[in-house]
């Protein structure tokens, strides 16, 4: 480690470059088009192929089955009251 006033100089430039590679990283990167850039560079976002294509049929289906569940459970409940 440098001593003196040569040592003083070289731990402030090296805190300056500590602290401006952050701030010049930070404007250079807050720019839209340079992190679209980025992004699609390194394919930070990959999203997958949906193989759900039939999402609205299968909804459909769904709620007819449970359409028919409340209907057995409103005739199973009638059948108890009936029994008492």
């Amino acid at each position: 480690m440098v001593k003196g006033r040569p040592g003083f100089y070289l731990e402030a430039w090296k805190f300056g470059v500590y602290i401006s590679i952050p701030v010049f990283a930070s404007f250079y990167f807050s720019d839209p088009e340079t992190i679209k850039k980025q992004a699609d560079y390194w394919k930070f976002i990959e999203y997958p192929e949906n193989p759900n294509t039939n999402v609205k049929q299968k909804i459909q289906v769904i709620a007819k089955e449970k359409e028919k569940q409340k209907e057995q459970r409103l005739a199973y409940q009638l059948q108890l009251q009936e029994l008492n």
